[in-house]
């Protein structure tokens, strides 16, 4: 199993989710409907959960990539 391309799988969905909430793209929204107001500033140990989550999650689905023996994304 290539850790190398787990840690990056990881982070790139770290960052995806990070810009995906940001105010750049939908993070108005998503305070308007969760009720959360602006002021309310990242929690860290909020973040460090969900790197967590990303890295568990990544290595999840590698685990079944190789016990499954996929070869590649269209058959086995």
């Amino acid at each position: 199993m290539n850790y190398f391309a787990l840690m990056a799988s990881a982070i790139a969905v770290f960052v995806g989710s990070s810009v995906w909430y940001s105010p750049v793209l939908f993070g108005k929204q998503f305070m308007e409907l969760s009720g959360v107001g602006p002021s309310a500033g990242p929690n860290v140990g909020k973040i460090v959960g969900e790197l967590g989550r990303n890295l568990i999650l990544a290595y999840v689905l590698a685990r079944f990539v190789v016990l499954l023996e996929v070869v590649d994304w269209k058959a086995r």
